[in-house]
């Protein structure tokens, strides 16, 4: 918690794994949800899964509410939502190939639910998913090969909304305006 100027801890957990490198917030009305990713390899030692947990935030504790065991690396996650509903979309793959995009519906109560699937960066890993407009479902994948979309939930999963050329080290956050609308800025690393 930000408090007096100052980053002050409320709560801490130690997962599992020591291999934990993405994090998404989803910030709702009473609660946030957390997301973390534990990779663990597997006992051959060639590849490994992700465990996906997800903890409630609330009253200064972190619950788990649920988990996801994907078979593969995540290359990284993030919350968007479309209307009332809220959305996980996920990166997997293995080494460097990848862009397979999963999108799972998030519900207050349940277990995420699969609602779509497909690849995305023609076989390249995406390394970056930005939520540009996560109340409109938009996000932004980037691929290790520099290539840069900007997609958004649609009826079919994720529709291409456009392709953008951008630099490496440049990356695009969201900014909110005065009149409470998103908008993306890019920013030189």
């Amino acid at each position: 918690r930000y408090e007096s100027g100052s980053l002050l801890e409320v709560t801490a957990l130690q997962l599992a794994s020591d291999w934990t490198d993405r994090i998404a917030v989803l910030n709702r009305k009473t609660t946030s949800l957390v997301v973390v990713t534990e990779y663990v390899i597997r006992p051959d030692g060639d590849v490994g899964e992700t465990v996906v947990r997800a903890f409630e935030a609330r009253a200064e504790s972190l619950q788990e509410i649920w988990y996801l065991t994907i078979s593969a690396h995540i290359g990284d996650l993030a919350f968007v939502g479309k209307g009332d509903r809220s959305h996980l979309i996920l990166e997997t793959g293995t080494a460097e190939e990848g862009g397979d995009i999963l999108v799972f519906e998030i519900s207050e109560a349940s277990r995420p639910i699969l609602t779509w699937s497909g690849r995305m960066t023609k076989g390249s890993r995406c390394l970056s998913i930005e939520a540009t407009n996560p109340s409109c479902g938009e996000v932004l994948l980037r691929s290790i090969n520099g290539d840069a979309a900007i997609y958004a939930l649609g009826r079919h999963g994720l529709e291409l909304k456009r392709r953008l050329s951008i630099s490496p080290g440049v990356q695009v956050v969201p900014v909110f305006r005065i009149a409470s609308t998103l908008s993306s800025v890019m920013l030189s690393a």
